[in-house]
């Protein structure tokens, strides 16, 4: 899986599934935040939280050393493949409303360890037989980080509007939880909400934050009455205030404890199809791919959702199913999600190994994957920089590599500068990029923005789709003093 600041491979060993996340961008302080999260985790781990190690030098490219994080591998659906294929079943409501409360009891569970996750999202929450488990923990805050700012916004779609990197504090989920406890209860009423409003979320979107007094869906939850309508209320009143005073669930819901695992609550039985998360496990809540909207626009290929069916016994199997061997085991799933899934391990905790023999016990598979994996994520790492800044769409340059220009970040950002000051608008759009990529120069949202305007006032349709894009990411007043930059510039004349 190919994120716009990381790579994730699924490896499966002996041993067990683990996932290996490289990161392709270079971020200063990284390794100290996950060596915080990592300390806060040994002293009170939430169990939606898997462990990770941290890995400083972990791949060497090119003779140089980059970090890597080696996960457990979370084996389920997203949140958004669960509600769709729940919903197709005559009990949905049911299901809904017990995924509902389990969600209240894993908030409350992470608030009372003074964690935020930073960025809960669909594409970040596991429905898994043991529970829901949250993955991506690179937004995350910790009371080591305290003081810090945040390292992303999260996913527009279900952060506060007001959103800011000036907030960072345990407080950081309360809007997002409370976004995702009122979507469900919501579509467990009246599930045509979810055919009406879903794209790249579940029901809201950013719009619906920025302008609650407009939002037809603020209007159609309050219209429904009972608790979905006050709920609707007292999240339109979160909108308009600051983001630190967001209420907590847990102060809003009254969240039954339960000593039993998930998978041991009494609830409706639902046979959810298996989708792989190689496809959709991927937010986009971070900054661009430009056209890879978390806003409504349209995804990229690995970004949409993928259906591997479980080949029957009497058919032959197909090449885009999993070659693992054609027995499948059904799992008591939480919310009564009987999980069908191919035979191997899927414990998300370390150190477990499946039983019985798997292709995977082979010594020559073993050899041949310690010798190419290792190969094919270092090939990964030096071309996913390249492949995700194309997705800003770039304008065909000028100043391409054997036309004078220095075959490096730093030196194509002074050439584009020198130009992009004297009018040119191609190199204004360009500019752009290396600024929203931090390619070259410290990533600065708001200078991209300024330049991607200084291009589209000149008619440039490329740079005016980025900097729609990019404005995103920002918030109103920054935006607001992006446009008065870009209007009071005029081009320097060249020197003759």
């Amino acid at each position: 899986m190919a994120g716009n600041f990381a790579v994730v491979f699924k490896l499966r060993l002996s041993e067990g599934t683990r996932a290996v996340k490289c990161f392709c961008r270079f971020l200063g302080d990284r390794e100290a935040r996950f060596i915080a999260i990592d300390k806060q985790l040994d002293i009170s781990k939430p169990s939606s939280l898997t462990g990770f190690d941290y890995l400083s030098h972990g791949i060497v490219v090119e003779g140089r050393r980059y970090p890597i994080l080696l996960m457990d591998w979370i084996e389920g659906p997203t949140l958004n493949v669960y509600i769709d294929e729940v919903l197709a079943k005559n009990n949905f409501r049911e299901a809904l409303e017990s995924l509902a409360e389990d969600w209240c009891r894993v908030v409350k569970e992470l608030d009372d360890c003074h964690i935020a996750h930073g960025d809960l999202q669909h594409g970040n929450i596991i429905i898994t037989s043991e529970g829901i488990r949250l993955v991506d923990l690179d937004g995350t805050f910790v009371p080591g980080l305290t003081g810090q700012k945040a390292a992303e916004l999260g996913h527009s779609h279900f952060q506060h509007p007001k959103r800011n990197v000036a907030f960072f504090d345990a407080g950081l989920d309360r809007f997002s939880s409370l976004v995702i406890y009122l979507s469900l209860l919501a579509i467990a009423e009246r599930p045509t909400l979810w055919k009406t409003f879903h794209d790249e979320n579940l029901i809201f979107t950013k719009q619906d934050f920025t302008d609650p007094a407009r939002s037809v869906l603020f209007q159609s939850l309050s219209a429904m009455g009972g608790n979905v309508a006050q709920l609707a209320d007292i999240l339109k009143e979160a909108c308009l205030d600051n983001p630190s005073r967001s209420p907590r669930l847990s102060d809003l819901v009254v969240v039954k404890e339960s000593k039993l695992p998930s998978w041991m609550h009494n609830s409706p039985i639902v046979i959810v199809e298996t989708k792989t998360r190689e496809a959709t496990n991927q937010d986009t809540s971070r900054v661009p791919g430009i056209n890879g909207s978390p806003n409504g626009g349209a995804l990229p290929t690995w970004q949409q959702s993928t259906t591997f069916p479980q080949p029957s016994s009497s058919s032959a199997p197909s090449p885009m199913q999993n070659p693992l061997p054609h027995t499948v085991q059904r799992s008591r799933a939480p919310y009564g999600a009987s999980g069908t899934i191919p035979a191997q391990n899927t414990s998300p905790h370390r150190g477990h190994s499946s039983k019985g023999t798997t292709p995977d016990d082979d010594p020559i598979r073993g050899l041949l994957a310690a010798i190419f994996v290792p190969i094919l994520i270092a090939f990964l790492i030096m071309c996913a920089p390249t492949l995700i800044v194309g997705l800003l769409k770039p304008v065909p340059s000028a100043f391409s590599p054997g036309e004078g220009v220095m075959q490096n970040d730093r030196g194509m950002v002074e050439q584009y500068l020198r130009k992009a000051s004297q009018g040119d608008a191609e190199a204004q759009t360009n500019l752009g990029v290396m600024y929203a990529n931090g390619r070259g120069v410290t990533r600065d949202y708001a200078e991209a923005y300024v330049w991607f305007s200084r291009a589209a006032a000149q008619g440039d349709t490329t740079a005016k789709s980025n900097r729609d894009q990019m404005g995103t990411y920002m918030t109103s007043e920054q935006i607001a003093e992006a446009r008065k930059r870009a209007a009071a510039w005029k081009p320097v004349p060249a020197r003759q």
